[in-house]
């Protein structure tokens, strides 16, 4: 009787001692899954990581890259300035630079004679300038034509065009200024666009006031990093 009782008994120890050793089993393997899922979870992470601050070394870069050219094209613009300084007439300043839009303007009146698109000795003197200061580099511009409201009315100027009209007008003074600076040294690959706005671009008052007339009419070159 005794020996069946310490049978029954050692059973009952050994089935504890299984099910004891399966509990602790089934609390490793849910530990060692949750570890995993962490260290994965870490993993992950760090990569998201590692991409985001290598986008921002790249942002970093380009934004260097930015700030170093616009310091460069600042300096590149003072000393235009310091060079067109004594070629004015008028008082006129021959070429001004708005570097919050990164372009050049020029009255058409310094640049050609009324109502020609041939450019004028003074206006050759003051493109020469610019090409002195431009070629060579990596820069590039977009050359746009303006004129004022006042419709053409020089015979000679009408027969010559194709079109008698404005928009023709500020298309051809565009591209006579390209061809001088390409005849100065600038390369052709520096310009990528040639248009004419005619008078639909006013940066004054697009009426027959003679002050307002004077400023629509320009040149604009804008400088393409």
């Amino acid at each position: 009787m005794f020996a069946r009782l310490a049978l029954v008994s050692c059973a009952a120890l050994v089935a504890v001692g299984c099910r004891s050793t399966y509990i602790h089993k089934s609390i490793y393997d849910r530990d060692l899954a949750a570890m995993k899922d962490y260290a994965s979870g870490l993993e992950r992470r760090n990569t998201d990581l590692e991409a985001k601050a290598r986008a921002l070394e790249n942002l970093q870069d380009i934004s260097l890259i930015s700030r170093t050219q616009d310091e460069l094209y600042e300096q590149i613009a003072e000393s235009l300035k310091s060079a067109l300084d004594g070629l004015r007439q008028d008082g006129e300043t021959a070429m001004s630079y708005d570097a919050r839009r990164g372009v050049w303007t020029a009255g058409t009146d310094l640049l050609f004679d009324s109502g020609r698109w041939t450019v004028s000795p003074t206006g050759l003197e003051i493109l020469k300038k610019f090409a002195e200061a431009h070629r060579g580099k990596n820069l590039h511009f977009r050359i746009v034509g303006h004129t004022d409201r006042a419709p053409i009315v020089k015979e000679k100027t009408k027969r010559e065009l194709e079109t008698d009209t404005n928009m023709e007008l500020s298309a051809r003074r565009a591209i006579a200024v390209m061809g001088a600076l390409k005849g100065f040294g600038m390369s052709e690959s520096q310009f990528l666009e040639c248009v004419g706005m005619g008078n639909t671009q006013p940066v004054a008052p697009n009426d027959r006031n003679a002050s307002n007339m004077k400023k629509n009419r320009r040149v604009e070159l804008f400088v393409l990093k």
